[in-house]
């Protein structure tokens, strides 16, 4: 990059060398899908379905608190069932209709073209992100591309995004994570790295402005004007 174009950087980013992307709602729009999963779960044990707006809600956390939300009054067992029915449903169905949002490839290309490292950190189960990730980007080669492994790890906890700036070679305040929920802004404060909030995903303005990232960006291209590359 040019000095020119390091010059046009906002000043809090500075530094930043890499950039971590949330998947739901950040890089790609996999609502109807997942709803279509948890529903199917849920009509199979003969329980209230849920709407896709209340399913947006609870999307983040990981699938377990997903159908612990979608079915609070569940048992154990029971509830074991839904995960078992829904994720498996969902493996066969996760590219339905789910796809990128408009310009984030773009913004993935830009990126690389100007020589930060780029991955991907989701609270999804990791064979199914790393699944979507290569479906939706065949041609992208990210430094990591990191799912839910077990919930001692998942965000917000840092461990998985100390792992992927290790992998980057960078430091963590080096490293810039773009997400679309508070739990990214945890993961974030949490890895000591600097975070931008996306307004196009599963979360309000108002939702995100409370949390207090450092940037909220309207558009993906709005990364790139942060980040001072020209487009």
């Amino acid at each position: 990059m040019s000095i020119q174009q390091q010059a046009k950087r906002t000043a809090v980013f500075q530094n930043i060398g890499g950039i971590i992307f949330d998947l739901d709602g950040t890089l790609a729009d996999t609502l109807d899908d997942i709803a279509a999963g948890v529903n199917h779960a849920l009509a199979s044990e003969g329980l209230p379905l849920a709407t896709a707006e209340q399913i947006m809600g609870w999307v983040g956390e990981g699938y377990v608190v997903l159908m612990k939300l979608a079915a609070p009054a569940t048992d154990e067992s029971q509830l074991q069932r839904l995960i078992k029915t829904g994720a498996g449903y969902y493996l066969q169905h996760a590219l339905d209709h789910t796809h990128l949002y408009a310009g984030a490839m773009d913004v993935i290309k830009a990126l690389q073209a100007n020589n930060f490292r780029v991955a991907v950190l989701s609270n999804k189960p990791e064979p199914i992100t790393i699944d979507i990730v290569r479906s939706l980007c065949p041609d992208v080669s990210f430094d990591a591309v990191i799912g839910y492994r077990d919930e001692t790890t998942k965000k917000p906890n840092p461990a998985l995004a100390h792992e992927i700036a290790s992998r980057m070679g960078l430091p963590p305040k080096q490293v810039l994570l773009v997400g679309d929920s508070a739990t990214d802004i945890a993961t974030a404060r949490n890895a000591g790295m600097k975070v931008a909030s996306v307004t196009w995903g599963f979360r309000s303005r108002e939702h995100l402005q409370a949390t207090q990232p450092d940037a909220i960006v309207d558009r993906p291209a709005e990364l790139l004007d942060l980040l001072g590359i020209y487009h």
